[in-house]
């Protein structure tokens, strides 16, 4: 869990890009323009749109030297800024700062299902910083965003109990805070 997995890497340089830089990347990578029209059509969040590119070219590619062939393409783009937070990355240093009640605490089902109505376009990046992987992130399908990000939370608790601490931390990663106050306020509450 919080480990720097290649989705962890690919999602974190994913927030770094802008709209127009993954069409450029993409190509600049390898990837022709058809699987680049595919992605665009398969998903409606751009930060999604993002990540996928850069995973449909890290499954084709030999993942010994991602981050070197990844780190040259951004230069190549002009994205030096990007390229230097890849080498630079740190995950301790996206963790949330603040004090959080009783952190070790497994997060608890009523959580997860008010997590899961807000964070509807960020739960895949939330279940990548707990440390989903991919293949397992991409089987959770429901007719309804929010059963799915509600199912994806679940298996990522079922997978490695995810305590109070780490889920802020995840929600920190996802900038989410707001989410992270509230949580917070009403574990004080108790």
């Amino acid at each position: 869990m919080e480990e720097e997995t290649p989705e962890l890497i690919l999602d974190f340089i994913s927030s770094k890009l802008g709209t127009s830089d993954i069409k450029f990347l993409g190509i600049h990578l390898g990837l022709d323009s058809n699987d680049l029209e595919t992605i665009s059509c398969d998903y409606k969040n751009t930060h999604e749109v993002k990540f996928q590119t850069l995973w449909k070219w890290y499954s084709k590619t030999d993942s010994s030297s991602y981050i070197e062939r990844l780190t040259s393409a951004l230069i190549s783009i002009e994205n030096r800024l990007a390229a230097d937070e890849l080498n630079s990355l740190d995950v301790k240093q996206l963790y949330f700062k603040g004090e959080i009640p009783i952190p070790s605490k497994r997060i608890s089902d009523k959580d997860l299902d008010f997590l899961s109505a807000q964070v509807v376009t960020d739960y895949q990046r939330i279940a990548r910083f707990l440390g989903m992987r991919q293949d397992k992130l991409h089987t959770y399908h429901e007719k309804y965003v929010k059963d799915q990000a509600l199912r994806c939370l679940k298996g990522c608790n079922k997978m490695d109990a995810v305590s109070r601490k780490s889920m802020c931390h995840a929600l920190n990663y996802a900038e989410r805070q707001n989410l992270v106050h509230q949580l917070v306020n009403s574990w004080n509450k108790k």
